[in-house]
């Protein structure tokens, strides 16, 4: 009778391991399957950026505009590590900001007294706020450039307390 126990505890305390040991692979294969998809994903990632910036460098992103005035015009857009005196793009975001587009990961945003001075075409000045003549896209020579830490919960620009952006001044680039 003894002996038969003995057995049985051997055989059930070696069942217990032999499971874990089985659950514990299974964990490691998925960890490790996860961790490939993942370094997949990043570089993957990293081929696009290094794609779009060897793009970027060969060819500057521009914008060919048509005047039966003048011809065709084409003016270089800055889109990173933008600066005083840079020609940008202002998209307006759908809390009308104008935010620069940036491919430096920065944030550059339209100081909302600029936004007046651009023309705001199909838009009547005396029967219309500027709130209801919002362009989808602005484009202005940056004449100032400062950097700001956002401090109050909640902001025009809806980003959070401590985030560190730029609020750029602008003039309107025309073509005609």
């Amino acid at each position: 009778g003894g002996g038969g126990g003995g057995r049985m505890v051997r055989s059930l305390g070696s069942f217990p391991s032999t499971h874990m040991e089985v659950e514990v692979e299974k964990l490691q294969a998925a960890l490790l399957e996860e961790r490939d998809l993942r370094m997949k994903e990043v570089m993957e990632q990293e081929r696009e950026i290094k794609d779009l910036k060897r793009l970027l460098h060969f060819s500057p992103l521009t914008s060919t505009l048509t005047s039966s005035t003048q011809g065709t015009r084409s003016i270089a857009i800055s889109i990173s590590g933008l600066q005083v005196g840079d020609t940008v793009l202002f998209v307006c975001d759908q809390h009308s900001n104008y935010l620069a587009l940036a491919l430096d990961g920065k944030i550059y945003y339209l100081n909302h007294s600029c936004v007046p001075s651009f023309t705001l075409h199909g838009c009547d000045a005396v029967g219309e706020s500027v709130k209801s003549c919002v362009r989808d896209t602005l484009i202005g020579k940056i004449t100032e450039k400062e950097l700001v830490e956002v401090r109050k919960e909640n902001n025009r620009l809806h980003v959070p307390v401590g985030a560190r952006l730029y609020r750029v001044y602008a003039v309107e680039v025309r073509f005609l």
